[in-house]
């Protein structure tokens, strides 16, 4: 925009009132004052200066519209991106916590399967504990039922024949009688036979069932998870163990009619052996008798014989 030519006039005035007034000649009211009256006067005197001040202050508008409109358009800019920044940390954290909250998870399932893993693997030793147990119980009740057997069988023949022999006091053979008793009646009662059967039966099963487990094969063959195979195996070992107790508390706790079906027997074994003993004794008095009468008759018959001749 082209310069607005003031007058000398009022170029002179007002640089002699500026001069005034720095060399202090007049107050800052009156400098105030003829100021103004240079303004108006100038105004006056110089038609172009309003519309120079017009398009001057027009001019200001446009920059300060300007310069809001640019302020308002970066501050708009700096909202946005105050905005983005705040939506990318946001996105930043719930991806942080996500994955946070993934890895818990992951932690979670892992501390899962481990725990998994070392429940299977301390099921499996205790069924080789198990396993163990029931071998060397049956290896018990094998060492107890063939000294059992041992001990009847040797007192059971010993009793026959001391009952057999003269001299032998009836209490020996009735301690000897009763000892023979009491081991059939132990192998009868606790039923040995019979236990060992249902332990080595129940490792046989115990055994089986593990190595259909290992090698996934018949029931385990179609079934895809790892839990729910073993799932499947513990039910099956807990069925087996559950068996062989019950069967064991039947064996603990025989019937009362076998029991006293063997008390009947015991008791007529031990008759029949006082008998037997008591017929061979009275045997052995009878051949005794017999043979002192024959003794006497012989005597008889030789004093007869003797008596004759001397008459001769």
């Amino acid at each position: 925009m082209a310069d607005i030519p003031f007058s000398k006039t009022y170029l002179h005035d007002l640089k002699e009132l500026n001069l005034a007034h720095e060399e202090k000649r007049i107050t800052d009211e009156e400098f105030s004052k003829r100021a103004d009256e240079l303004r108006e006067r100038e105004t006056q005197t110089n038609p172009d200066l309003a519309r120079w001040l017009l398009l001057q202050k027009l001019a200001e508008v446009e920059k300060e519209t300007e310069d809001e409109v640019k302020k308002k358009s970066q501050q708009t800019k700096q909202e946005l991106e105050i905005k983005s920044r705040a939506e990318q940390a946001e996105q930043a954290r719930q991806n942080l916590k996500q994955q946070q909250e993934k890895e818990k998870e992951e932690r979670k399932q892992r501390n899962e399967q481990i725990q998994r893993e070392n429940g299977r693997n301390s099921f499996r030793r205790e069924m080789n504990d198990y396993v163990n147990k029931l071998e060397n119980n049956a290896q018990s009740w094998q060492i107890r039922y063939t000294w059992l057997q041992i001990i009847l069988l040797v007192f059971s023949g010993g009793t026959a024949a001391m009952a057999s022999i003269d001299g032998v006091p009836r209490w020996v053979v009735s301690v000897a009688g009763l000892i023979a008793t009491i081991a059939g009646g132990l192998l009868t009662t606790f039923k040995i036979q019979d236990r060992i059967y249902a332990s080595r039966k129940a490792v046989t099963e115990v055994k089986l069932e593990c190595q259909r487990y290992d090698y996934h094969i018949e029931e385990y063959k179609d079934i895809s998870t790892e839990e729910e195979a073993f799932i499947k195996f513990s039910r099956n070992l807990s069925v087996i163990q559950g068996q062989e107790m019950l069967q064991e508390v039947e064996l603990w706790n025989p019937r009362k009619d076998d029991k006293s079906a063997r008390n009947n027997d015991a008791q007529r074994s031990l008759a029949a052996k006082s008998a037997s003993k008591e017929e061979t004794d009275e045997q052995q008095h009878t051949g005794v008798l017999q043979g002192a009468d024959q003794k006497q008759v012989k005597e008889d018959s030789s004093e007869g014989q003797l008596q004759p001749e001397e008459n001769k």
